[in-house]
């Protein structure tokens, strides 16, 4: 088309556009490459979201790109792209002949209002939600509730179906609503995968792999007084003490944590980590303190679910009031 005593050359590449001008069948078998096309026209916009340009000459004394100012090299170009997105998205209404993969050329345009967007090839994304009390990995302190959800790409068919597997993927059911785990001590594994209306299967499962522990060890300490009469200030006396502590289930972790708590900070302190010892501290009290100064010797343990406990043995020096 000459204009303004020139003429637009706008390169463009488009997926199969040699078909779509028509090749005959033999020559579109020795290749499935996508090809170059030359558009002699008015230019095409260079920002067009659905043309491929590969490049741009123009004719026109004081111009340097073949951009379109008109319009209609840009639609010249759309038809040569059109066929290709037909294809997915219309009824081929023409009889087979020479063009077998593309028919004769016709279609029903009221079936494709929404040619220019491409067919749907992205499936969901899963995702496993856990919902609980979560301990050290893998476990939880508490029951489960387990969440699937699914989204399509933007654009994308929709969300068809999802399903679910708690046996490793050998058998899978339909998910509805959510799970719920309440068994302690099972291994537990929950796969998800989704499908889309357009058919797109998302391949490799979500996974989430936990446990459950709801309880804490348990866990004891004695001591072999547990009450003093009050002496004078600086008196010492000491008293030994014994721990016990299981877990059968996620198993103790360690270490254990034993300790000396006084009711008045003085004799603090930390009596490592055996179960059994002795400890000694000051067998007085304040006069105004009508209640005895309490000495706790504390056992704290935890499993490696995350679970803690503690025992105390608890010794008191009794203000004189009391006996």
């Amino acid at each position: 088309m000459k204009r303004k005593g020139g003429y637009w050359l706008v390169i463009t590449a488009v997926t199969f556009c040699s078909l779509a001008l028509g090749m005959p069948a033999q020559v579109q078998a020795e290749s499935s490459e996508p090809v170059k096309v030359a558009i002699l026209d008015t230019g095409i916009d260079l920002d067009h979201p659905d043309l491929q340009v590969a490049g741009d000459v123009t004719f026109i004394s004081g111009t340097t790109s073949g951009d379109d100012d008109h319009g209609h090299g840009t639609l010249v170009a759309d038809i040569v792209d059109v066929r290709h997105r037909l294809r997915d998205s219309a009824e081929d209404l023409g009889a087979s002949g020479w063009d077998t993969q593309y028919g004769c050329g016709i279609v029903n345009a009221d079936l494709a209002i929404d040619f220019t967007e491409p067919p749907d090839q992205s499936a969901p994304t899963t995702t496993i939600s856990l919902i609980g009390t979560p301990g050290d990995d893998p476990w939880y302190l508490s029951d489960v509730e387990v969440v699937i959800s699914a989204a399509d790409n933007d654009g994308g068919s929709g969300v068809a179906e999802t399903k679910y597997s708690l046996d490793g993927g050998q058998t899978w059911d339909t998910y509805t609503s959510p799970l719920n785990f309440t068994e302690e001590g099972e291994d537990y594994q929950v796969m998800a995968r989704s499908w889309d209306n357009a058919g797109n299967d998302e391949g490799p499962p979500a996974l989430e792999i936990f446990k459950i522990d709801k309880a804490p060890p348990v866990t004891t300490m004695t001591a072999t007084a547990t009450e003093f009469k009050k002496g004078k200030k600086g008196i010492m006396v000491g008293v030994s003490y014994d721990g016990f502590a299981v877990d059968e289930l996620s198993g103790l972790d360690f270490p254990y944590v034993i300790e000396l708590i006084d009711e008045y900070g003085v004799y603090d302190q930390d009596l490592g980590v055996k179960f059994s010892g002795s400890v000694i501290f000051e067998a007085w009290c304040e006069g105004k303190d009508k209640d005895g100064r309490t000495y706790i010797i504390r056992l704290t343990t935890r499993d490696k679910a995350g679970n803690e406990a503690h025992a105390d043995a608890i010794v008191t020096i009794l203000h004189p009031s009391t006996h």
